[in-house]
Formats: structure tokens, C-alpha cells, sequence
């Protein structure tokens, strides 16, 4: 073979080779925004991407509140709110689970102490309440606009002295979407008193906790039940005092005169089910599982986890006034 031939016949497959490259290339990056299923980028400065969560996270640990994208790339944005009425010290809230600010007796208002930008999801949760009050959150969640978020109310009221538990007449799907939608169903089911707040006696594993360790009481959030406090069927009916720990640990009566199926998401140790019960209460799926107990008995075991049941179904709920 002439080295003509040879060199004409290797630039050729040089070439073809390069356009089977490019083929496969252009090929590759057509199919990724073709492809209809989300596709999750590490993007730092992406507000809702996971990288930037966890870059601000840090930077709030070290106390560096700055933004950590570029200026041109996002707003510096707040979020905050105001309050009413708090009395005592001892409140704490959380933003998206992670950041987590103290709010002192006697504050008017609030403000995260970080920069966010247009587009972040934000949503705020109670970590615990303060002492002799009980607060309420109003315009908890949603996105950042153009401007900084100022319109999150905490309103604070007196806690309650004779402290009332009711199971509610009317039972309900495990699907609410988030556990404080069962609070809701509370005041509006038939069985309502008429006057109080009431929390429902139902955990998760990001939002509520009664427990972490065994019956230990520790690592409480948002939990509805106050340490020594005692609680009552009606007026004159003691159900029973709980601990230093806030936890219901002896019966003197039975919460209902009737047996019962409620959810609780409870073991029988205190602690959230071992999978979050029923998807963190987002899913009415027939093959996942959600703890209920028994209102009609002494035994606080059988009261917080009784059964498992198919989040398929719905229960009723245990209320309990704050």
C-alpha cells in the first residue's frame, strides 16, 4: 500500500472516529434534557438543592451569616416575623430542621440570622415552647420571593392549668401531608370542648418527638405533653400525672369509656415507630404501617402503641390541651 493511500485511509478513520465522538456526545446531553424525570444536581447555589442547605448550615455553625453565592446570582434575603404575647422563656424554633434560634420572654419579633435568596423553600417549626405559654404559628412555610419574609406570627397564650385529654369522635387518613394538620382536625372534630388549644398526640421522626433513647424523654420536639402535669378526662376524671420528662408512665383512668383506635406513630418505649409512620403521615399506602393505641385502658403502653395499622385506613386521635 503508497503511504498516500494509507495516510488518506488513517485521516479518514481519524475523522469518522471523532464524528461517532461527537455523535455520542451530542446524543448523551439530548437524552438528560429529554429525560422527564428531575435529575438532582449537587448546586450549591441552587436554594433547593441539598448542597445548599448543607453549605449554609455550616456557615451559620461558624457564624458566618453572609451568603455564600455570588451577589449576582442571588438576593439577600431574611426571614423572620413577629410575636405577641410570650411570657415565659424557653421557646425555640427551627427553619427547614436545621437552623435554630432561641426567642426570649417579652419579644416582639424574630429574624433567622442568615441570608437567603429568591426561590428558597422555607418552612418553620416549633423545637419546644416556653414556659406557662402556649404559641401557635401562623404563615409557617412557603417560597422567598423578591423581598425578605416578614409576615411569620408566633401568638403565645396562657397554657392551661386543668389540662383535658379527648379522643376524637370521627376518625381520619394517615395521608395529611404534614403531622400539624392532625392539630387541626382537634378543634374541629365533635368532640371538641368548645375552648382550648389542643395538640394531637401523634409523632414523626422530623417534626414531633416524644422520645429518642427509651422511655428517656430526651430529645423532645414540639411534644405535647407537659412534665408533671396532670391531665383529665373530664373535670373531675384523672387520667394521670406525667413525669419529670413529660412522659404519661401511670394510669389512674382510662381516656375513654370505650375501646378505641387511635394513630400515634409511638412505640411502646416513647420513641417514633422504627419507619416513619405512614411516610411522616404523607402516605394512605396499603403496604406501609402506622402505630395506634387503645384509649380504653390503664396501661400507658397499650395507650400509646396498641397495634400496627395499614396507613390505607384511618383512626382517631388522641388530643391533648396545652
Amino acid at each position: 500500500m503508497s503511504n498516500q493511500l494509507k495516510l488518506f485511509l488513517e485521516g479518514n478513520h481519524s475523522v469518522l472516529y471523532k464524528k461517532q465522538i461527537f455523535q455520542i456526545i451530542l446524543f448523551s446531553i439530548l437524552s438528560i434534557f429529554s429525560n422527564c424525570e428531575k435529575i438532582d444536581l449537587v448546586n450549591p447555589c441552587d436554594p433547593n438543592s441539598e448542597s445548599y442547605i448543607q453549605s449554609w448550615a455550616l456557615k451559620i455553625t461558624i457564624g458566618d451569616t453572609s451568603l455564600h453565592c455570588l451577589p449576582g446570582n442571588s438576593s439577600q434575603l431574611t426571614i423572620g416575623g413577629k410575636v405577641a404575647g410570650l411570657t415565659g422563656n424557653g421557646l425555640k424554633i427551627n427553619l427547614n430542621g436545621i437552623v435554630e434560634i432561641s426567642i426570649p420572654a417579652g419579644s416582639s419579633d424574630f429574624s433567622f440570622p442568615l441570608k437567603v435568596q429568591t426561590g428558597f423553600n422555607y418552612e418553620i417549626n416549633f423545637k419546644s415552647q416556653a414556659q406557662g405559654n402556649i404559641c401557635l404559628l401562623e404563615n409557617a412555610s412557603g417560597t422567598i420571593g423578591l423581598n425578605s419574609v416578614t409576615d411569620i406570627l408566633i401568638n403565645c397564650y396562657p397554657e392551661c392549668t386543668n389540662c383535658l385529654i379527648f379522643v376524637t369522635q370521627n376518625s381520619y387518613p394517615a395521608n395529611v401531608g404534614k403531622l400539624s394538620n392532625f392539630d387541626t382536625f382537634c378543634k374541629l372534630d365533635p368532640n371538641y370542648p368548645g375552648t382550648g388549644i389542643f395538640k394531637a398526640m401523634v409523632v414523626d421522626k422530623l417534626t414531633r418527638i416524644a422520645s429518642i433513647s427509651d422511655n428517656s424523654g430526651d430529645g423532645q420536639i414540639d411534644w405535647v405533653m407537659r412534665p408533671n402535669q396532670t391531665y383529665y378526662r373530664n373535670i373531675s376524671t384523672v387520667i394521670g400525672t406525667t413525669n419529670a420528662n413529660g412522659l404519661l408512665t401511670t394510669m389512674t383512668q382510662t381516656p375513654t369509656t370505650s375501646a378505641t383506635v387511635h394513630w400515634t406513630g409511638l412505640s411502646v418505649f416513647w420513641t417514633t415507630q422504627t419507619d416513619p409512620p405512614c411516610g411522616n403521615w404523607s402516605s394512605n399506602n396499603v403496604s406501609m404501617f402506622g402505630t395506634t393505641g387503645n384509649g380504653f385502658t390503664l396501661a400507658p403502653t397499650s395507650f400509646i402503641s396498641n397495634s400496627f395499622q395499614s396507613c390505607s385506613l384511618t383512626g382517631r386521635l388522641t388530643c391533648v390541651q396545652q
